[in-house]
């Protein structure tokens, strides 16, 4: 029973290799209105998976600010959705005010769990890399704090 269950999700993994169509995250930004990842195909996409009562989240913001400061000007889109639910909405958007954080943010499409039964995200915060063509780099995209920087720039020059 156990090696079925392990074997189901080693197969289920196998669809986040690098090279593969990134499975498309829905959200609602601070309007309400929906977004998606679709919505940005032609870019690399730097996302940062958070939540507001995760103070590991809290902790990459100033290094996340940095990287947005080197890199938005130079094509990268850095796309924060947080797993917040929506009676959360107001501290989510409390933190994005008095942080005055930029880039673009999210909060998790109510509606959906791709980033939890397709990414398998389960801790916070986790960082995904998707390229210009919506094809996955990685799930486990190094921390903004973790010599990020180095990352975006080699993806940048290819």
């Amino acid at each position: 029973e156990y090696q079925s269950a392990i074997e189901n999700k080693l197969e289920l993994l196998k669809g986040l290799e690098r090279g593969l169509s990134a499975p498309i995250i829905n959200g609602l930004n601070a309007n309400d209105e929906s977004v998606s990842t679709e919505d940005y195909l032609g870019s690399l996409i730097y996302v940062n998976v958070w939540a507001s009562w995760s103070p590991w989240s809290l902790q990459e913001f100033p290094y996340w600010e940095n990287l947005i400061d080197l890199f938005e000007a130079r094509g990268v889109k850095f796309i924060s959705v947080s797993m917040d639910f929506i009676k959360d909405k107001k501290n989510w958007k409390y933190i994005l005010e008095d942080k005055k954080l930029k880039g673009i943010h999210w909060l998790q499409d109510p509606n959906s769990s791709v980033l939890t039964d397709e990414y398998f995200i389960s801790d916070l915060p986790r960082y995904l890399l998707i390229d210009k063509e919506g094809k996955l780099i990685s799930v486990h995209a190094p921390r903004p704090s973790e010599n990020m920087g180095a990352v975006l720039e080699k993806l940048i020059q290819e």
